[in-house]
């Protein structure tokens, strides 16, 4: 099923990049030129990225290319681009009735200084002053509108 997905998401993208004029701000010139940061490239740089700088996940990404060239880049896709790509991907995903369709995120939260409280206190360094922090990863259940 993993390997479906992953295909549906390559076939969407790639529906989204044959459209290009629709999801770009100036269609008679965004990503008209050769370039290593094509629109392909970037959605999918876009959805592999995680919460590193953006200079890390570039050389995580193999992209030699500069932030300033993928932020003048980003800014040439239309929000649209992402919004029809979800509906697309979504689209052809066969619905379980056994398995909820849950959307995840993780934060970290930090919490007012609690010296007593081990469990949630961390160190960076020998001379630095402790804090407080836990880390959530919290579910949203998208058809009954309720977390988990």
């Amino acid at each position: 099923m993993l390997d479906q997905i992953k295909a549906h998401l390559l076939d969407s993208i790639n529906d989204i990049v044959s459209t290009a004029n629709q999801f770009v701000l100036h269609p008679e010139k965004d990503f008209s030129r050769k370039s290593q940061l094509t629109m392909k490239t970037m959605i999918q740089a876009i959805l592999t990225m995680g919460g590193n700088t953006l200079s890390k996940e570039l050389l995580n990404l193999h992209l030699p290319v500069t932030q300033s060239a993928f932020v003048q880049r980003r800014y040439q896709i239309k929000h649209q681009a992402f919004k029809a790509l979800f509906t697309n991907i979504t689209s052809k995903i066969p619905i379980s009735h056994n398995l909820p369709i849950l959307a995840v995120d993780g934060s970290d939260v930090i919490l007012p200084r609690n010296r007593s409280d081990k469990t949630t206190s961390f160190q960076t360094g020998p001379h630095h002053i402790p804090y407080n922090l836990i880390h959530i990863n919290a579910l949203y259940n998208l058809e009954q509108e309720i977390y988990h």
